[in-house]
């Protein structure tokens, strides 16, 4: 069965809508059988749901950064692909459980010159390379960036690995906010004693990646 392409390349419908069975193995993490389909050949990189998202998509919401590496081992992905929503990989890392992992090895990625062929690290600080700091800019329909989104989910572990990586912590969105308009408005605890995780810290750790206290 799983080696014949009208089985593995099959679109469902109702709750699977748009969704491949390689859709469904990357969504829970099942990356042996992510590899098994791609030596099927499967068309994994034209395969979108409903919202539009690929596998890698489904992987990284997952939060399991083995698929999400057998994914790129087998060129199974888009460089910076976006979903109806105009998310990112990168976005949703930024509200992943395993965010630090994920969004480390996302940027990396991005770092490698796809296009050219270029497979390997750059010997460069991979925040600073051309492809890093466009996904780290990257803007979804609303014109948040993933910082933006880390903010929002109050994540500290995404928040502090993005602004470790050098995201703007300066950039607006489609309303001219800021990530640090966001922490200020974000639901919370604040105070102190949050663990050190809460709005609070996430507004300090802003405060410090120079994130614009006057802005309008």
């Amino acid at each position: 069965v799983l080696e014949d392409p009208k089985t593995i390349n099959v679109i469902g419908w109702g709750e699977y809508e748009g969704m491949s069975p390689m859709h469904l193995a990357a969504s829970e993490g099942l990356d042996r059988i992510c590899a098994l389909f791609m030596r099927q050949k499967v068309q994994c990189k034209l395969v979108r749901d409903r919202l539009g998202r690929d596998p890698m998509h489904s992987a990284v919401i997952a939060g399991s950064i083995g698929t999400i590496k057998t994914l790129y081992d087998g060129a199974c992905f888009e460089t910076n692909a976006v979903d109806e929503l105009g998310f990112s990989a990168l976005h949703y890392a930024s509200i992943s459980s395993a965010a630090t992992d994920v969004l480390h090895f996302l940027v990396r990625i991005a770092s490698y010159n796809m296009a050219q062929g270029v497979t390997a690290p750059s010997r460069e600080d991979p925040t600073t390379t051309e492809g890093s700091i466009r996904a780290l800019r990257a803007m979804c329909c609303t014109g948040d960036t993933a910082l933006h989104v880390a903010v929002k989910a109050v994540n500290w572990d995404a928040c502090k690995t993005l602004v470790t990586m050098k995201a703007n912590a300066k950039a607006t969105n489609s309303l001219g906010r800021t990530p640090l308009h966001d922490a200020v408005a974000v639901q919370g605890t604040w105070s102190d004693t949050d663990s050190g995780q809460g709005p609070a810290s996430i507004f300090k750790l802003l405060i410090s990646a120079d994130a614009p206290v006057h802005a309008a």
